[in-house]
């Protein structure tokens, strides 16, 4: 038999006299203000009305039966009750059970040997509760406590394993201690805890740790909670960490935040109303951004978001944002990325974005100008809805340029001189190496060009992005190429002269060329095997 009854107690709560205990002890038919229902071998609370006051006592015994459970809504959104007491005979408390009881300051249970069932949301929204003495659980289930603004302090049973989704959100609690046996932490248990200065994890917890108050998993691949009210305004995110979970930095109040290499996730809400934020940065090999992860962080002004992006619906929505740049690979801008983003003026697309999906810039009324390559094919509806002030850039012949025709928006051609500075010419090859029929041989471009211009080879009718060195293979004794160089930047080509290369079998590979220097600047090698 169990000796000692474990407690959650966010304040110490003096337990009701024992005279008015004995009371739940009786073989009552009636309780004012309760309505009962049969439950199994006992009875349920089915309802508390106003007329059982304002200090609630629940009876254990009801028409000689025992009083098993509270049920579901019992006492939701009764604004008379300012206490209650809940017997030991009571295993179940159903979801919704207290929900809404906005002037309950104190809730506690009797001690007892059985384990008790608090469902979900039992507690939720009760704004005065300040104190809770909890029986023998196993877990604090979702939602529990949400919102329970007063609640400043929690223990938590050793027994406890498991923390539901949004548990504590938005509590009052100052600090947190997780018990060892706990295995698993559900998303944003304690999201928006205003209050919140650290955490601290219970010796030999083998899921999780507190490293300076910030509650990571014991790998330390996951963050999940920085407490809102650490006094700090910059920290870096440990090396290691993959994951920032779900409203991990909700409103807090850091001003920068450093994200190690290495990192892949961040949450959704993840930095949602961290209002003072004004610096974070997007490491290469960041593949997602969550929905709303910087939801009204009205003082981030400019983000460079890299090619390894592959999603961030929702991502800045209401944010500060006066500058985007898009990493050269990126390939898609996603749905409602940027919705309402009124102050974002600047935005840089890179090269290979191919498309620009729903609602990406709906409402960004500040934004007056976007150059949209021709590479992009799709782009989503109202994806410029509200964009009061915008002129679109395209190329010629563009899908763009199509969309912009179609949705009736203003566009201008992207028809900007070529500067003279810039051209590009085959200066030479030469043979390198000749086995029967196979010929290697090296070109050489010319290329003078500032920078933002790609240069690329055209050989027969395929096209190659130059990367230093391009070879293939000749696939019959005698074949006949034609080579062209090219250069790149937006809308603007430059080409070189087009050369035929004739290489005959017959006469060992001979080639026929008219050789205009063995040396060039601006060396590109492409050799032919």
């Amino acid at each position: 038999m169990k000796t000692a009854v474990k407690y959650i107690s966010l304040l110490l709560v003096p337990v009701f006299c024992a005279a008015m205990l004995a009371v739940s002890a009786s073989a009552l038919d009636s309780v004012p203000g309760m309505s009962f229902t049969l439950s199994g071998s006992g009875y349920a609370v089915n309802s508390i009305g106003n007329l059982a006051g304002e200090n609630v006592i629940i009876p254990s015994v009801y028409n000689d039966k025992p009083v098993v459970a509270v049920n579901k809504e019992a006492a939701k959104d009764n604004s008379v009750i300012k206490s209650v007491v809940i017997p030991a005979s009571v295993t179940v408390v159903g979801e919704q059970a207290f929900y809404g009881c906005s002037n309950l300051q104190r809730a506690e249970f009797a001690a007892g040997e059985s384990e008790v069932i608090i469902r979900a949301k039992a507690f939720s929204h009760c704004i005065s509760l300040e104190s809770v003495t909890l029986p023998e659980i196993t877990s604090v289930m979702p939602e529990c406590f949400k919102d329970c603004i007063s609640l400043s302090s929690v223990i938590l049973p050793e027994e406890v394993t498991t923390i539901g989704n949004e548990s504590f959100m938005n509590c009052g609690l100052t600090s947190f201690n997780i018990p060892a046996a706990v295995v698993s932490i559900g998303k944003s248990a304690f999201n928006s805890c205003a209050s919140l200065e650290s955490f601290s994890v219970a010796p030999g917890n083998r899921n999780y740790k507190a490293v300076d108050g910030v509650l990571f998993t014991t790998d330390g691949k996951e963050l999940l909670q920085y407490p809102i009210a650490k006094t700090a305004s910059s920290y870096s995110v440990p090396s290691g960490t993959e994951v920032v979970c779900d409203g991990a930095f909700s409103f807090s109040g850091l001003t920068s935040v450093t994200l190690p290499s290495g990192i892949s996730s961040l949450g959704d809400y993840a930095f949602s109303n961290s209002r003072s934020l004004s610096s974070i940065n997007f490491p290469d090999g960041l593949n997602k951004i969550g929905a709303n992860a910087f939801l009204n962080c009205g003082n981030l002004k400019t983000i460079t978001i890299p090619s390894s992006v592959t999603s961030f619906d929702n991502a800045f929505v209401g944010s500060g944002l006066e500058s985007v740049t898009f990493a050269g690979g990126l390939k898609k801008i996603s749905s409602n990325a940027f919705k309402d983003c009124v102050s974002l003026k600047s935005v840089s697309i890179g090269d290979g974005l191919t498309e620009i999906q729903y609602g990406a810039f709906n409402g960004c009324s500040g934004l007056e100008s976007v150059y949209i390559p021709a590479s992009v094919t799709s782009i989503g509806n109202a994806a410029f809805d509200g964009c009061t002030s915008l002129k679109l850039t395209v190329d010629s012949g563009s899908y763009a340029e199509n969309y912009a025709k179609a949705n009736s928006l203003p566009y201008q051609l992207n028809e900007e001189p070529v500067p003279e500075e810039v051209s590009v010419s085959i200066k030479a090859f030469r043979r390198e190496r000749s086995e029967g029929y196979k010929t290697s041989i090296t070109f050489h471009a010319d290329v003078k060009a500032p920078a933002g211009y790609t240069l690329y080879w055209v050989v027969g009718a395929k096209e190659y992005k130059d990367n230093g060195t391009l070879s293939y293979k000749v696939s019959s004794p005698t074949d006949s190429y034609t080579i062209r160089c090219k250069l790149v930047s937006g809308g603007n080509t430059v080409e070189s002269d087009t050369e035929t290369v004739n290489i005959s079998h017959n006469f060992f590979a001979k080639i026929v060329y008219f050789f205009r220097s063995i040396f060039a600047s601006g060396k590109l090698n492409l050799e032919q095997i």
